[in-house]
């Protein structure tokens, strides 16, 4: 089952298109890796799924529930969090916590 199901997700920011009809599944326990080049997307794909961002097109479920209208709080509730690269973590903090 989907933990994560991005469908047909799109982000344009006035004629600039960010990010076009994405389509994603993560399902519980696995691990996997976004690469590709500067301006690619991937960080506003990622922001789409946490909410920083509200999607052009298409929807974003978490645990087989639409989510794309909700706030990123409400996600963070739900247990959905980034970490962006860059050098601010909590030293007190464990990886994982981080």
């Amino acid at each position: 089952m989907a933990l994560v199901d991005v469908k047909g997700v799109s982000k344009r920011f006035g004629g600039l298109t960010a990010v076009s009809e994405v389509d994603l599944t993560v399902n519980a326990g696995e691990v996997h890796c976004l690469i590709g080049p500067n301006g690619a997307g991937k960080s506003t794909l990622f922001k789409l799924i946490v909410g920083l961002y509200p999607p052009t097109a298409g929807s974003i479920f978490f645990d087989s529930v639409d989510i794309t209208a909700e706030r990123p709080y409400a996600r963070v509730q739900r247990g959905m969090s980034i970490k962006m690269q860059a050098p601010s973590v909590f030293k007190e903090l464990p990886v994982r916590q981080n």
